[in-house]
């Protein structure tokens, strides 16, 4: 791959990658909880995946 890319190139593809399977399961709970963010949900989901918490997943693999 080259010096110019480090493993968080592959964490964040995860992450995306993850995000798009945990989609309809998160949209799931969405709708039976509907006062919580589906975002939030979905963040939750990914995060306990790769083993971080919901705010470490949101601030380094998502762009704001």
């Amino acid at each position: 791959m080259g010096e110019e890319y480090s493993s968080k190139y592959f964490r964040t593809w995860a992450a995306c990658r993850l995000s798009v399977e945990y989609y309809p399961r998160s949209f799931e709970e969405h709708q039976k909880a509907k006062r919580k963010k589906f975002s939030k949900i979905l963040i939750k989901m990914v995060a306990s995946e790769l083993g971080n918490t919901p705010a470490v997943c949101k601030n380094y693999y998502i762009r704001p």
